[in-house]
């Protein structure tokens, strides 16, 4: 299993560990932890962003080809039980 593959099952346990450090932070009073946390949470929701991103450019032929196949289906299915039910 590649770092991607593993991304989303290990998501929850960064969610954990950056609301634990949140927690001790703003127990300690800690400005400087609590700016860091910042930080990594920025830069997180950052790569979340580039893989949903990643994940739409990947699949983006769905969107194109998709509703012109699924017409295509649509219409010859139609076709189809129009004559079917036009021999009886």
């Amino acid at each position: 299993m590649t770092d991607f593959e593993k991304h989303e099952p290990l998501s929850r346990a960064r969610y954990n560990q950056m609301q634990g450090k949140l927690d001790t932070s703003a127990a300690a009073d800690d400005e400087a932890g609590m700016r860091l946390v910042a930080v990594r949470l920025d830069a997180q929701l950052k790569l979340e962003e580039f893989l949903v991103r990643f994940r739409e450019a990947e699949h983006a032929w769905v969107r194109v080809w998709a509703p012109i196949f699924l017409a295509v289906a649509v219409s010859a299915i139609v076709s189809l039980l129009t004559v079917l039910a036009n021999r009886k």
